[in-house]
């Protein structure tokens, strides 16, 4: 297929082995995109592609936090499709992408699907997978009073809960969120004092949607 033909994708991802078997499922698929690969903003800004019809944002970038840069994104290519790939499954990083205007969050492990969900999000405007979607409807089927009781909560503290009533446990939680296990049971502690609870069970027993 002519290359002016062919539908432009932005796929900013440091992780190289994720990147390139991403861009391996679209060559396996067919010859209908070109896919354009940069493994930080920086190389990005210096080396800026004129059209893209497709982001997909790797929220982890060596140099910049992934959601600063949609706003910016949507801008410079107005009407393009600006999706996150992403290892964090929590709730609030999905709401923050969407308010920053993402029209799609997609597990980084559900990259086989990536040339039909690029075809659903050029199509349609905006995906979120099953899985996704199912969390945030269990999100907001949380009693408002539960809600109104968590407000008090840092947003990191709301992650770390979210986690705990999940059954992870402390170091998991700091892999997960990159900081240390030290970090995450201070603030463990501070949620048990601000939710007036004594220990994991009894945060568990309280919050367990």
């Amino acid at each position: 297929m002519n290359d002016a033909l062919k539908k432009v994708i932005l796929l900013l991802e440091d992780d190289l082995s994720f990147a390139h078997e991403t861009i391996s499922r679209f060559q396996e698929e067919g010859n209908g995109y070109k896919i354009i690969h940069f493994t930080s903003f920086r190389d990005f800004s210096a080396n800026q592609p004129e059209h893209v019809d497709l982001v997909y944002l790797d929220l982890g970038l060596p140099d910049v936090d992934g959601l600063e840069i949609i706003p910016y994104l949507s801008t410079r290519y107005a009407g393009a499709k600006i999706s996150v790939l992403s290892i964090f499954q929590d709730e609030e990083r999905v709401f923050q992408a969407i308010r920053h205007g993402a029209c799609g969050y997609i597990w980084k492990s559900d990259v086989k699907n990536l040339p039909e969900t690029s075809k659903v999000l050029l199509e349609e405007g905006v995906l979120l997978t099953q899985s996704i979607a199912l969390r945030i409807i269990k999100h907001f089927q949380t009693p408002a009073s539960q809600n109104s009781i968590v407000s008090v909560l840092t947003e990191r503290e709301k992650q770390i809960l979210d986690r705990i009533v999940n059954g992870e446990n402390t170091k998991d939680i700091s892999l997960s969120l990159g900081t240390s296990d030290g970090t995450v049971r201070n603030q463990l502690k501070s949620i048990y004092r601000k939710l007036e609870v004594k220990s994991k069970s009894e945060l568990i027993l309280k919050f367990k949607r």
